[in-house]
């Protein structure tokens, strides 16, 4: 897979999601995979969909990719964990992420359930990434996707290697 979420043999095929195969910085002795969240496969999606608004020629900017940088909640039943993990993927020279954050409580199911219904309902009135969103994704450090680097953009939207 390119950075710009396409097939490396045809460019006219992306990825978003549980699809899509993200690489574990070291092997491991068993192929094991790595945790997908919502909020990653929105940022694909995002980058996926502004890439071929590009490569249609619908608009003039430069191809992103997303961050895989993620805040989740998992609930327990009665109990819950929050994580952010930014990256979800350490870096491979050091193994380290920039921040993992983990906070447990009863509160995250009642937090998870709050998000599920505002998530419902700004999809349904069409607001993808609201703009009080957006701040508040800047407010603790993440965004859902970057730009390319100028460089390799446009190669990456015509199906070459970046």
């Amino acid at each position: 897979m390119l950075p710009t979420y396409q097939h490396p043999d045809y460019s006219s095929i992306y990825a978003v999601g549980v699809i899509v195969q993200l690489h574990p910085p070291e092997a491991t002795p068993l192929p094991v995979g790595v945790p997908k969240t919502g909020q990653m496969t929105e940022a694909m999606g995002m980058a996926v969909a502004h890439n071929i608004a590009i490569a249609l020629g619908e608009m003039s900017a430069h191809p992103v990719t997303p961050t895989l940088e993620t805040i989740c909640f998992a609930d327990f039943g009665n109990t819950g964990i929050l994580f952010l993990a930014d990256p979800v993927l350490p870096d491979p020279a050091t193994g380290k992420r920039r921040r993992a954050i983990a906070l447990q409580g009863a509160w995250v199911g009642w937090a998870k359930t709050a998000f599920e219904q505002y998530f419902l309902a700004k999809m349904r009135l069409g607001a993808a990434v609201p703009w009080f969103e957006r701040l508040a994704l800047r407010g603790v450090g993440l965004s859902l996707v970057e730009p390319l680097a100028k460089s390799s953009s446009t190669d990456c939207l015509h199906g070459t290697p970046c």
